[in-house]
């Protein structure tokens, strides 16, 4: 019997080494930024939920719940100008593809984290403050800065912001294997 459970022990250590080996991912960048442009100017979606259904789809996983999770995430939260929506979509991708990763919760805690401030202190020192406000130099609260948003800011400040927020996505997913 002993020799019988080392090996089933060794065949639960190979499915785990093919599952990981599942899990490993490999986003396509500029397919990740192309696409998620194109659903952010030309679709109507959110920066959030841009970014959230290009790199969901990359990764394999439908789910229009997800997708619509994100929307309440535009505009810094509600338009407020709070965290630009695009980070915090991505935010929501990189928990995503980690939480799979680690049982223990505490440990997934700490490796998401760890991912998020790293994500997030390379988009910091490139944009500096991370505010859609600040971003955007616009109140989104007021009609006539959303207006503003819509017409021209969109198209030239937002832009850049989702470019490098996707490429940072894709390079994050793809140090995650």
């Amino acid at each position: 019997m002993p020799g019988r459970t080392r090996h089933v022990e060794n065949v639960s250590m190979k499915e785990r080494k093919r599952q990981k080996a599942e899990e490993s991912i490999d986003i396509d960048q500029k397919s990740l930024v192309d696409a998620g442009s194109y659903y952010f100017l030309e679709c109507g979606y959110t920066c959030s939920e841009s970014i959230c259904k290009t790199a969901l789809n990359a990764m394999g996983i439908k789910s229009a719940t997800l997708i619509n999770a994100a929307a309440g995430f535009g505009g810094g939260i509600g338009n407020q100008g709070h965290t630009c929506g695009a980070i915090t979509g991505a935010v929501m991708v990189i928990s995503l593809a980690l939480s799979k990763r680690e049982h223990d919760r505490g440990a997934r805690k700490r490796t998401i984290n760890a991912a998020v401030q790293k994500f997030f202190k390379t988009l910091q020192q490139r944009f500096g403050p991370l505010e859609c406000s600040s971003l955007t130099g616009l109140n989104l609260t007021r009609e006539q800065d959303y207006e503003t948003l819509v017409q021209s800011v969109m198209k030239q400040k937002c832009l850049l912001v989702f470019r490098e927020v996707a490429r940072q996505l894709a390079t994050t997913l793809n140090s995650l294997r």
